[in-house]
Order: structure tokens, then sequence, then C-alpha cells
């Protein structure tokens, strides 16, 4: 409550800074507020296109790509994020789960083996656990994908 209130208010102050879109598009993910996050991230990109933090606005939009279920959306944005930050631990999460329900088991397996190179013993659970989401239709769907992946 107080991050969004600090994030628009810095957005009263300057409509234009693209972190504070970015974060307030987490925070609306966070919450299952999903439409409203890809168009705070989608802005943050169109106000800073070259911005060094970009890999964070795709990996946002994905996110909640992967919430709403538009999964052929959600990838190429988890992939691009993914290019641009190598070390990243939850983008290939969030890639195995958008090629597990793609039925995409190549790239799929592929990205199990880094998760699990990372985590390796985790389950399902505790990979949903680790994200910061709260709605619980989110969540369950991470289970599921999760699972789908062999977690």
């Amino acid at each position: 409550m107080a991050a969004r209130h600090h994030l628009e208010s810095a957005l009263e102050l300057d409509p234009s800074l693209a972190w504070a879109w970015a974060m307030l598009g987490a925070q609306e993910t966070y919450s299952g507020h999903l439409h409203k996050a890809v168009a705070n991230y989608e802005r943050a990109l169109r106000l800073s296109p070259h911005d060094p933090m970009r890999f964070s606005y795709y990996f946002g939009i994905g996110a909640a790509r992967y919430g709403l279920g538009e999964y052929e959306d959600a990838l190429p944005m988890l992939e691009q994020g993914y290019i641009e930050a190598p070390g990243s631990t939850w983008a290939p999460r969030l890639i195995m789960a958008c090629a597990a329900e793609l039925d995409l088991t190549e790239r799929m397996q592929e990205t199990a083996a880094i998760v699990r190179s990372l985590t390796p013993d985790s389950s399902a659970e505790d990979l949903t656990d680790s994200a910061p989401i709260r709605d619980q239709g989110y969540r369950d769907r991470l289970t599921s994908s999760f699972r789908k992946a062999g977690f």
C-alpha cells in the first residue's frame, strides 16, 4: 500500500518516469491486476526503450501475460528479458512454465535443467512459494505448470 502511494506520487510529479511505471506494473502483477500490469510495463518500455533495466519490463510483461493465460504472448517477452539478463533466476522458471503450457517439450526440458541447477531440490510448491504473487489463481496456475514440467 505504501509502495503504491509513493509510486503514484512520483508519477504525479513526473509522468514520464519509466521505472515508476514498471514498479507500478509489478504492484499490479503481485495483486492480480494483470491487464493493468501489462499496460504499465508497456508504457515503461515506450518511455524508455533503451533503459538498462528494460529486461525487467520484459519479465514483467511476460509474467502478467502468463498469469492471464496468454502463454504465446508471454514466452517471447520472457525470452527477451532472459537474453538481456541471463543471470536471472526467475525468468527460467516462467519460461519453463510457459513452455509446459504450450507443450514445447524441448524448451521446457532445457529450462527445467537450468531451474534444477539453480534450485536442485525444489518442488512445484517451493518454486511457487518463492514467487511474490499474492493472487491465488495465479499461484495455482504456476504450481500446475511447474508440475507439468516435472517438479
